[in-house]
């Protein structure tokens, strides 16, 4: 089970360009990554919501061992998603 607090992300160029495609930057979805999480698992992946900066971001991650997650894909959170992730974060 992953340990939210001591996570290592594993990057390779394919999800580099591939989270670059959705607009998000590998440090935005660092940051959100660091900050108030909403985690759910999906299956085989973890689905995440984070905030980068004030900007929400959905966050799909497959662990790989360990604390060690590695990013599929990232995106701007739809509004369901955001009042979901204040709901659950945001006090």
């Amino acid at each position: 089970m992953v340990n939210w607090n001591r996570l290592e992300i594993v990057w390779d160029m394919w999800n580099k360009k591939h989270v670059l495609k959705h607009g998000v930057k590998k440090k935005e979805l660092e940051n959100a990554l660091k900050g108030e999480i909403y985690v759910k698992r999906i299956g085989d992946v973890y689905g995440v919501i984070g905030n980068s900066s004030g900007r929400v971001l959905f966050i799909v991650l497959a662990e790989r061992g360990g604390n060690k997650v590695y990013p599929i894909t990232a995106y701007d959170a739809d509004e369901n998603m955001k009042k979901l992730y204040k709901k659950k974060v945001i006090i």
